[in-house]
């Protein structure tokens, strides 16, 4: 089983830190918010979890009657992933190469 959910024809306007707040407040686990495509262009939102179950209970949640994206009336069209959102988080990685820097910077 996958632990990434995909958000088909995902709506514009959104960043991907925008999402993972959003998200973080109403789902547990999750690990890694991708955005894919062109602004003005149909695109896809990846939103990998750290466990399968996470993922299955955020289905649940973003699919609910309730859970609406901010000045995003509509419900959004979501799929568990045929397979797992490769790789670390880019924006905790690319804090972790500063924080190397500044520590070989210090030696």
């Amino acid at each position: 089983p996958s632990s990434t959910l995909q958000i088909l024809d995902f709506p514009e306007g959104y960043t991907e830190e925008e999402i993972k707040d959003c998200l973080d407040m109403v789902c547990n686990g999750l690990d890694r918010v991708k955005i894919e495509g062109i602004e003005g262009q149909s695109r896809m939102c990846h939103l990998r979890f750290k466990t399968p179950e996470q993922a299955g209970a955020a289905h649940q949640v973003i699919t609910g009657s309730y859970f609406r994206l901010p000045r995003h009336s509509d419900g959004l069209k979501v799929a568990i992933a045929g397979k797992d959102l490769e790789g670390p988080d880019p924006t905790l990685a690319s804090m972790l190469s500063r924080n190397n820097a500044i520590v070989k910077s210090r030696s």
